[in-house]
């Protein structure tokens, strides 16, 4: 907890000094976690089950667009981190196309349902490039990540 207050009172700490530079306005800004944690979360206290677990996979994910300044806002649509690429080049005149596979940014986006998979963060308890997922919290997840019915869990069968 403590952690997380100091990290987000430094961003808040940066984004003054963005205005105060005024660059804020000017400026895109992207921060995202690469995880949730598992703890106990309001967006998940009336699920039935796997309230902390679901938590793991609800990362932080804030954006600022050039030229907004208006008051935060709170969007719920179905996001994961893998949509960040997309959103820094978004409206820029940059390629889209991805160097190494030749194939468009924007037409490798299916976002149908995403499987999410649970393991060991210890390297010791992965087998080299081979990682042992812990399927009692792996799920697959469409639409709304905050309708429990919508996660549904992965059978490794």
């Amino acid at each position: 907890f403590h952690a997380n207050v100091a990290a987000l009172r430094k961003v808040g700490e940066w984004l003054e000094f963005l205005k105060e530079e005024c660059v804020y306005d000017n400026t895109r800004i992207i921060i995202v976690g690469d995880h949730g944690n598992s703890i106990k979360t309001p967006a998940f206290k009336d699920f039935s089950s796997n309230k902390e677990v679901f938590s793991s996979y609800h990362p932080l994910l804030l954006v600022k667009d050039f030229g907004t300044s208006d008051a935060f806002s709170t969007d719920t649509q179905f996001m994961t981190t893998a949509d960040v690429p997309s959103m820094a080049i978004r409206n820029l005149p940059v390629s889209t196309i991805n160097p190494f596979t030749n194939k468009d940014l924007f037409s490798v986006i299916d976002k149908k349902f995403m499987n999410v998979y649970s393991s060991s963060f210890e390297p010791n308890d992965n087998k080299g490039t081979t990682f042992s997922f812990d399927y009692s919290a792996s799920f697959s997840v469409h639409d709304s990540v905050f309708v429990e019915k919508n996660w549904t869990p992965i059978n490794p069968k």
